[in-house]
């Protein structure tokens, strides 16, 4: 079959068989990551990322600009990693194109190229400083291709665009020459590649099956509720309403008025002529009321939050502060977590609102800006405690557009951990606080020692799976059989540099206590004058964090 124009069905299509093709291989894309550790997650959160725009979608049988402005909407809400905001943008911008300027019900080969075309804009400009040699090169430079020859088939226009993104591909070691030392090709290009071929695959007649849903299985004891329960909280009421011609006429600055004197936690953003609205209220029959004679639901989520505060989730528990008013001092603090037990710890200290995680999951768009609306406060600081989350939460500050964010470089729990004992939470100044936490953070030495999950060569040093490797960052310093001399060593060399007062080691669960015992003795007994700490991360995993201060 010949395809020459992109409706909304065919679109829907499309993007379900690209998403079924990267979920089929998510583990390759992940096995994929520079070094070989065993916390690659690029496949998985493309898919995520991409799965939120797609159950977005009401209808497949949609005209293309209905579609697209579902799916460009929702799938930034999804994103998580760096991978999943660079795709997210790139196909906000290009089904952006579908329904901007003006709304179209199918588009063709031209169009298709122009959406590639904003799509690249978007994610340029989704990075700070945009590198060489990952998936934005290959998106780029294919897209650059097709543009030339001017396809009037869809089928032969993603073929050619496949057939120099594979080249680009192999490339990418030539461009970056950390995946050249790794002996890898950039992991966000390949699952582009897979993105891209589930379509062709779609186009060629072929059948993918489709994977499991993903979606997070919550499980809630409603036999914890009975006639003399308190339902303190209210209800968490989300909808997305279609403004119509016939209905009452719709004003923001008014509706927003309204929905302040019933609830609060209040985000209500305007999109053409579509309202997206979250709010807490105890009341939500009198929000639904007051939409409804707008407009019509598209969706509506209307949940509990008395019930939500006690649910266990199978994959991810979320804390936060689910209090109807402000945080009582200057500012809010929010923290991620991947164990109950920092999440608590975090709490203690004085964190607001804990994103609280899996070893495995990645903060989402999404939960960052719950975190925001739960935070409730003008001014909010954010600990992502992950390099690879600080887009993610950047991207959640554009699309929350409400307050004084500040979204910390945190690398990892260790700043959190220590910018938290030393905060000032009742000074009134923000930039102050911001600049000093950015001190003590900036004075933190951290090395991660955990286990190689691969053989593989890197920095010229050969390193066999089950390796404890001693990172500082992306930086290489050393290999060792044994987790408690590879962390003496690292401590003796840090420790001739500059000699610490203070050395906290974050422990995983699999580590020996006959390890741990190991390191603090030779701590106290080599450094007298220095402080040993240890804090359990509640981690699966033999993972250790040395932080020097």
């Amino acid at each position: 079959m010949i395809y020459t124009q992109l409706d909304g069905a065919l679109f829907c299509h499309l993007l379900d068989y690209g998403i079924r093709n990267l979920a089929l291989h998510c583990d390759e894309v992940n096995a994929m990551n520079v070094f070989p550790v065993p916390d690659g997650d690029t496949g998985t959160n493309m898919v995520t990322t991409l799965c939120n725009g797609y159950r977005a979608i009401a209808s497949p049988s949609s005209e293309l600009s209905e579609v697209a402005r579902q799916f460009a909407a929702s799938v930034v809400y999804g994103a998580r990693g760096n991978s999943g905001v660079i795709v997210s943008q790139f196909f906000k911008g290009f089904s952006e194109t579908f329904y901007i300027p003006r709304d179209k019900a199918a588009v063709g080969c031209s169009e298709y190229v122009a959406a590639l075309q904003q799509g690249i804009r978007y994610a340029y400009d989704a990075v700070s400083h945009p590198t060489e040699g990952t998936i934005l090169t290959v998106i780029r430079e294919a897209t650059e291709h097709v543009s030339r020859i001017e396809p009037t088939d869809l089928t032969e226009l993603i073929r050619q665009f496949l057939h120099q993104a594979k080249l680009s591909l192999q490339n990418t070691p030539n461009l970056l020459p950390i995946l050249k030392q790794a002996g890898v090709v950039d992991s966000g290009a390949v699952g582009i590649i897979c993105v891209f071929e589930g379509m062709l695959r779609y186009l060629l007649g072929e059948t993918i099956e489709k994977a499991a849903d993903a979606s997070t299985d919550v499980f809630v004891d409603y036999n914890r509720f009975n006639t003399s329960s308190r339902f303190e909280f209210g209800y968490c009421t989300e909808f997305l309403l279609q403004l119509l011609d016939d209905a009452a006429p719709f004003d923001r600055a008014t509706f927003l008025s309204a929905l302040e004197s019933l609830g609060d936690s209040i985000v209500c953003s305007v999109d053409t002529d579509k309202v997206k609205v979250h709010v807490h209220t105890r009341t939500p029959e009198k929000v639904l009321a007051l939409a409804h004679a707008h407009g019509e639901f598209l969706s509506l989520k209307l949940e509990n939050m008395s019930v939500q505060h006690t649910a266990q989730t199978k994959q991810e528990q979320r804390v936060i502060n689910n209090s109807q008013t402000k945080v009582a001092g200057p500012f809010a603090v929010v923290a991620v977590s991947h164990s109950q037990s920092m999440s608590e710890l975090f709490e203690s200290m004085g964190a607001d609102v804990v994103i609280s995680l899996t070893d495995t999951q990645t903060p989402s768009a999404q939960h960052f800006v719950d975190a925001f609306v739960a935070a409730n406060c003008d001014n909010i600081i954010v600990f992502p405690n992950n390099p690879n989350d600080v887009l993610t939460a950047r991207q959640a500050c554009a699309l929350y557009e409400k307050g004084n964010i500040a979204i910390l470089n945190s690398r990892s729990i260790a700043d959190c951990y220590a910018a938290l004992a030393l905060i000032d939470y009742h000074c009134s100044d923000f930039d102050r606080v911001v600049s000093g936490i950015n001190k003590v953070m900036n004075n933190i030495d951290t090395i991660r020692l955990t286990a190689a999950a691969r053989d593989a060569v890197y920095d010229g040093a050969n390193i066999q799976k089950g390796d404890f490797l001693a990172l500082r960052g992306s930086r290489l310093l050393a290999i060792d059989s044994s987790l408690e001399q590879l962390a003496c060593r690292i401590i003796t060399d840090i420790m001739a540099q500059e000699e610490k007062d203070t050395i906290t080691l974050f422990g995983g669960n699999d580590i020996s206590q006959n390890a741990i015992d190991t390191v603090l003795d030779f701590i106290s007994n080599t450094y007298v004058y220095t402080e040993a700490n240890l804090v359990p991360t509640g981690n699966a995993g033999a993972d250790l964090i040395l932080s020097f201060e």
